[in-house]
């Protein structure tokens, strides 16, 4: 039997080893063919070098809530390989593992290398062969059987056989396919799967960091209604003077970006009631970014692309504090206005908010540099209630890392079978990875459907191999 593994990358490695393992060769052959020059780049640069294989995260209820799409399909797949069985099998080969304090799982080396050096000396002793620069154009399918969508078929309904097409002229006979080809953008890179008829859903980017290109929209700022702090200058004063309460600052974007590099711990950002998340935010020299707003970005995915990437967000600087709504942050401030009488308020950060930013967020509210608690006004008081408690940004764009790009969108989840991450229409093609409709967040959530449902693909055709054997 040939096995074709479409994609060089984690889920087509895995799946793979996994086939290696239990079928003989040279009697079953086992191809990866990845269309780059480059196998295993996201295996590469994951977590900064060090390769973040998962997440320790034991409930399986709490680990699915970092999919945005493919929640209910995934809780199928970790019920039969979850993270607890991925450590396993890397540690019984060998590969020693750590897990820091936010769950993240990486190899004790510090390294990507250890991960790919195993999968490259493991496929080498296995037989397995590897072929680069092979970019799948066409599959044509031979004594094809097309099922209807949703219906369910088993391996011994058809016998499909497989002519792989790929963009040098070469061929390859195949016997199953299991397609690994990743995310995409572009709906060209799925043109290959025309004869199977599968459809894929709307591609759009996940996991961005948010630009502020136009001024910033201070709706909640005290300049133009109060007399403007000594810290700004006569330009900033005359710019402040003529603006209104509710109109945009292009003052304000030098100022906020010039806090490139400050981050701040569990906060919330909310673009409306029902879409927000929590977690770090870093601000940068283009906007913001951090694991609350990669995170908020993925959920987030398709309202942001319908408002073409313009929109509005709120933060909430003082989450962990408990100040979950406006009336506590204002009573919050009441209190330290009685008991941090004679302290400067610029000069007092309070919610653990760092010091250049407490004093940005106290000059946005009107509030004078050496002013003190027992001076402030109501109205600054409310004023800097509202920046602390719910900061607008007005966002305009999106910064994607090209080199971790993950996509929302590809093969439609209702044409593949969860139980053996077959094909519902093409029976003996596989799927496995990104090029499913499914994405997670950071913290090695992506990786671990890559895993899952690599495993599960490659167990599928060995006992179909079986099948056919007996």
């Amino acid at each position: 039997m040939n096995i074709a593994v479409i994609g060089g990358g984690a889920a087509g490695f895995f799946a793979a080893l996994n086939l290696a393992e239990s079928l003989e060769r040279p009697k079953h052959e086992i191809c990866i063919f990845e269309g780059s020059s480059k196998l295993l780049s996201k295996v590469l640069i994951s977590g900064g070098g060090r390769c973040n294989i998962t997440n320790a995260m034991s409930s399986t209820d709490d680990f699915l809530k970092n999919y945005p799409r493919g929640e209910k399909e995934l809780r199928q797949v970790f019920s039969r390989f979850h993270n607890t069985d991925l450590i396993n099998w890397f540690e019984s080969r060998g590969i020693k593992l750590k897990t820091e304090p936010d769950g993240r799982v990486f190899p004790e080396s510090n390294s990507s290398e250890t991960i790919i050096d195993y999968f490259n000396s493991s496929c080498n002793k296995s037989g397995v062969r590897i072929f680069t620069n092979h970019k799948l154009i066409n599959i044509d399918i031979i004594s094809t059987q097309v099922f209807p969508s949703g219906a369910s078929v088993s391996v011994n309904e058809t016998n499909n056989k497989f002519s792989l097409f790929f963009s040098k002229g070469s061929q390859y006979s195949a016997d199953f396919v299991l397609i690994t080809t990743g995310g995409s953008s572009k709906p060209e890179n799925f043109s290959f799967l025309k004869n199977t008829k599968h459809t894929i859903t709307l591609l759009l980017p996940s996991l961005f960091s948010f630009n502020i290109k136009n001024p910033i929209s201070f709706p909640n700022s005290g300049l133009g209604t109060q007399e403007s702090p000594l810290s700004m200058t006569p330009e900033e004063s005359n710019v402040c003077s003529q603006e209104s309460t509710k109109s945009s600052d292009p003052v304000g974007v030098e100022r906020f970006l010039s806090l490139a590099g400050i981050s701040v711990k569990n906060i919330r950002i909310t673009l409306s009631k029902k879409i927000y998340s929590n977690g770090d935010i870093l601000i940068t020299h283009n906007g913001i970014s951090g694991p609350a707003v990669l995170k908020l970005s993925a959920f987030a995915a398709q309202e942001l692309h319908k408002q073409n990437y313009n929109f509005t967000v709120y933060i909430n600087w003082a989450y962990s504090h408990r100040i979950t709504n406006l009336q506590i942050a204002l009573d919050t401030l009441k209190n330290l206005k009685q008991t941090l009488k004679n302290k400067t308020i610029s000069h007092n950060p309070q919610f653990t908010i760092p010091h250049r930013l407490w004093e940005y967020l106290v000059s946005l509210s009107g509030i004078f540099p050496e002013t003190k608690w027992l001076n402030i006004s109501s109205k600054q008081l409310s004023n800097l209630a509202e920046n602390i408690f719910s900061f607008s940004l007005t966002i305009s764009g999106k910064t994607t890392n090209k080199e971790e790009f993950v996509t929302c969108g590809g093969i439609n989840l209702k044409e593949v079978d969860f139980k053996t991450m077959q094909s519902k229409l093409i029976p003996n093609i596989f799927f496995a990875g990104e090029v499913l409709d499914i994405d997670g967040i950071t913290g090695g959530f992506n990786f671990q459907s890559a895993w899952s449902t690599a495993y599960i693909s490659a167990n599928s055709i060995i006992r179909n191999i079986l099948d056919l054997q007996t």
